[in-house]
């Protein structure tokens, strides 16, 4: 298998429908969010998602919804060849009126009988989006289109629950809380951030602070910043000939030891060892990329 494998397809562009075909065996996408609803459908390997501090791993076959603004986050534990569908806010909203007031949930339902049918209903939409996605037959978009309003239709008429209006209020207030903190981040990652002055930011004591972030994103505040920093560094490193001290100094990681204990957690294997398979597969005429994490991450609440 490439290393990496990204194939972005907007058959319907006037509806900005995001459908990606993902071959991956190396990534990890930190705590975010965004305003469309992601789909994700397995065709093998495990990948980890973290949905709301709530974590499960999906195999072979599993099928997942994200909705907007769920905070979740992903890493490949192997080898994972899976499909992302993003359908926009401005979409929804237009077919979905109530869109503000519902959410879809799936897990809940699976041991209904009827239900998990339509589950399946869903996955066999996708994978015919896949084929048309790769084959791109006369009138394809079209074809898309309509599974597309198909699959919002069973999700509307089978999956769909009410959202508590506290909950929801909560909810948004906490996130926009965090998103100047998030944005603060991707400005100054590669500079030295204190915790007094991050805090100060976001206008609270640094104990409030520390808790505050700790319990909606479910890591601390410099665990994110070291895992935002770990993204950019791998990026670089899969992307250019430069030495791996210089992408650190580069990127604000300055602890060379705690940079090599977290990329092993994550990938089981060292940086060069990461270099030297790319190398190997970039001359055996491999497609591969490794722009995917940052810009699913930098991209995730614009789409």
């Amino acid at each position: 298998m490439d290393n990496y494998y990204y194939e972005q397809t907007r058959l319907v562009s006037d509806l900005h429908v995001n459908f990606e075909h993902i071959l991956i065996s190396k990534m990890y996408i930190p705590g975010h969010w965004h305003e469309c609803i992601e789909i994700l459908y397995m065709i093998g390997g495990q990948l980890e998602t973290t949905i709301k501090n709530q974590t499960i791993v999906l195999e072979k076959e599993d099928l997942i919804l994200v909705n907007p603004r769920d905070l979740h986050s992903t890493r490949c534990l192997n080898d994972c060849d899976y499909i992302l569908l993003q359908i926009p806010y401005p979409m929804l909203k237009n077919y979905i009126p109530e869109i503000d007031t519902i959410r879809f949930e799936l897990q809940q339902f699976q041991e209904n009988e009827l239900v998990r049918s339509k589950i399946c209903e869903i996955k066999e939409i996708i994978l015919e989006m896949s084929v048309l996605v790769k084959e791109k037959p006369v009138g394809s978009h079209l074809k898309f289109t309509s599974l597309l309003f198909e699959m919002l239709y069973l999700l509307y008429h089978n999956f769909q629950v009410p959202v508590d209006p506290d909950t929801k209020e909560k909810n948004t207030r906490n996130l926009e809380r965090l998103e100047p903190i998030l944005d603060y981040v991707k400005k100054h990652y590669n500079e030295k951030i204190l915790l007094n002055e991050i805090s100060s930011y976001a206008g609270f004591t640094p104990e409030y602070f520390c808790r505050f972030f700790k319990r909606h994103m479910g890591i601390t505040f410099v665990e994110y910043l070291n895992q935002y920093r770990f993204n950019c560094i791998y990026q670089d490193l899969c992307s250019t000939d430069t030495s791996l001290l210089t992408i650190l100094e580069q990127h604000g990681f300055t602890n060379y030891k705690l940079f090599r204990k977290m990329f092993y957690d994550i990938f089981g294997c060292t940086p060069g060892q990461i270099r030297k398979e790319l190398i190997t597969r970039k001359d055996a005429g491999n497609q591969y990329t490794a722009s995917f994490w940052i810009n699913s991450i930098n991209a995730s609440r614009d789409i």
